[in-house]
């Protein structure tokens, strides 16, 4: 229903029909409800800002937003009261206004595969950004036990994919949780 058409070797997939086998239908308007695009690697929905969930259904504003300004010398971007971007020296090849926006519903965290939520959602910008050499992202978090606290990890989350993703785990307290991340997406703590 879906055919694949050869060409040089690989695949091209009928119209609307995504991943390696071209056995993803997606359809931008209906599938994602006219709030994203279609991945062309999963076919999966990749919702438009401040929108979230599978098919990009659940609108959200984020509770806070902040930016910092930040040069190829790097710098140090605060999150929130303990949470903070180090950005190393040569991380950015030009200044950069670096952004967060933060969630606090935990709602709308998507796809948490029976890990808890223990932080508001991270969405970094500019989105997309890859850094040659990784920054060190402290997020803050709650946890109801010194247990769960030292299960505390970052995770982003690999919307193509619809999953999260383990961080690179550096160090972590009774609040706070340090990663190397190497690009800017949508972050949280999970337990």
């Amino acid at each position: 229903p879906h055919p694949a058409f050869p060409e040089a070797d690989l695949c091209t997939c009928a119209p609307n029909w995504y991943a390696q086998a071209c056995d993803k239908f997606c359809v931008a308007q209906s599938t994602c409800n006219a709030h994203g695009s279609c991945s062309t690697e999963t076919g999966n929905c990749l919702c438009s800002t401040d929108y979230f969930g599978t098919t990009c259904t659940t609108f959200s504003s984020p509770s806070t937003t902040r930016s910092a300004t930040v040069t190829s010398a790097g710098g140090i971007m605060p999150i929130d009261a303990a949470g903070s971007i180090n950005v190393p020296v040569g991380a950015l090849q030009v200044t950069t206004q670096l952004t967060v926006k933060i969630y606090s519903d935990p709602s709308i965290v998507p796809n948490t595969n029976g890990l808890k939520v223990v932080a508001p959602l991270y969405v970094f910008g500019p989105a997309g950004t890859q850094f040659p050499e990784p920054l060190l992202m402290t997020l803050a978090f709650n946890a109801s036990s010194a247990s769960e606290a030292s299960r505390a990890r970052g995770y982003w989350y690999d919307e193509a994919r619809q999953a999260w993703v383990l961080n690179e785990f550096v160090t972590s307290s009774a609040t706070t949780v340090t990663s190397k991340v190497f690009h800017f997406s949508m972050f949280t703590v999970l337990i």
